[in-house]
């Protein structure tokens, strides 16, 4: 017997089936996207040299994760490409503590400001960040490779989304149904794209958000509380400043129903105008800029894929002017 020509065969074979496989679920709508998860992360965050003062990093929450794309802010500010570190629910103060405490980052920290997130009384959510960095500290070379070579097969081929493994897939039939193309999609760069032409019930949805924050039981911090806050938050800043880093608070758009209730629950005059006039840092918020406040979030609070390519070229000019280009350093 031939055994090359039989494990050629087969290997054609597969190939075949795969290609298929791959085609069927293109032509259905779906799209490859890697896997966000704290191994990517941890990947991600492990690409960021120390003591580079040309370092530049996004820390935040999907809002800013999907609202800026590295690769365009680099091009709009003369900057170096930002490594996106967004985090999904994630506050970003526990990742600006990280950069201040356990390392010796110098470069420039684009950290957003989520208003529920940043200036609620509990921190309820600070166990997302908690679990990627709890990962990130025993992340090694080794890992960081597997990572790498899982992200490449992930941003080629659509099949190997999580809807479609063999048993959400199965669950998915059991009902009578196929999956439907993913909401959101995930570079190599850990820039998420929103597709809200694959939400046909976003109305639907929007309203029960919106019911849903207006009965939310969250309380945020009063005077006192928030003067505490800014002040520690004042000391990881002065931490990265003193050893040449820049930190940048930015507000990114909102609007309808989530923009609204930001407005009733944390008002910007007793927030945000507090945390700009309290940091030492620069602070960016959408609404004083005009070319920002048009900008469409179908869902309130995550930009569709034109607008966060206007806005991550917005943003970008608008960093490079404060803080210079790499030539004018």
């Amino acid at each position: 017997m031939n055994w090359r020509a039989t494990w050629g065969l087969a290997l054609v074979m597969v190939g075949v089936f795969l290609g298929a496989w791959e085609g069927f679920w293109r032509a259905r709508g779906f799209t490859p996207s890697v896997r966000d998860d704290p191994g990517l992360w941890s990947a991600t965050r492990m690409q960021i040299p120390e003591n580079d003062p040309e370092a530049v990093a996004i820390i935040g929450s999907s809002r800013i994760q999907i609202a800026l794309q590295p690769q365009i802010v680099a091009e709009a500010s003369g900057l170096e490409v930002p490594t996106q570190l967004g985090l999904a629910m994630g506050p970003s103060v526990p990742v600006l503590r990280h950069f201040a405490d356990e390392s010796e980052f110098s470069g420039i920290l684009i950290t957003e400001v989520n208003p529920r997130l940043f200036f609620q009384d509990t921190r309820s959510l600070d166990w997302v960040t908690a679990a990627h960095l709890h990962e990130f500290r025993s992340f090694d070379r080794a890992r960081a490779l597997e990572q790498a070579i899982r992200s490449g097969l992930q941003q080629h081929f659509a099949f190997l989304l999580p809807d479609l493994e063999p048993r959400h897939l199965a669950a998915a039939l059991g009902r009578g149904e196929l999956p439907s193309p993913q909401l959101i999609t995930v570079g190599a760069d850990r820039a998420r794209t929103a597709h809200f032409d694959r939400l046909p019930e976003l109305k639907t949805r929007n309203l029960r958000v919106k019911n849903q924050r207006e009965r939310s039981k969250a309380r945020f911090l009063d005077d006192a509380e928030l003067q505490k806050w800014l002040a520690e938050i004042e000391t990881y800043v002065s931490i990265l400043q003193k050893r040449g880093g820049r930190v940048i608070f930015v507000r990114p758009p909102t609007s309808l129903h989530i923009l609204a209730d930001e407005r009733r629950v944390v008002p910007r005059e007793r927030y945000w105008d507090a945390l700009a006039r309290g940091t030492s840092a620069l602070a960016i918020h959408f609404d004083d800029y005009p070319d920002f406040r048009g900008l469409r979030a179908p869902d309130g609070e995550h930009l569709e894929a034109q607008d966060a390519e206007r806005f991550s070229h917005g943003f970008g000019r608008v960093l490079g002017q404060a803080v210079g280009s790499r030539e004018s350093r």
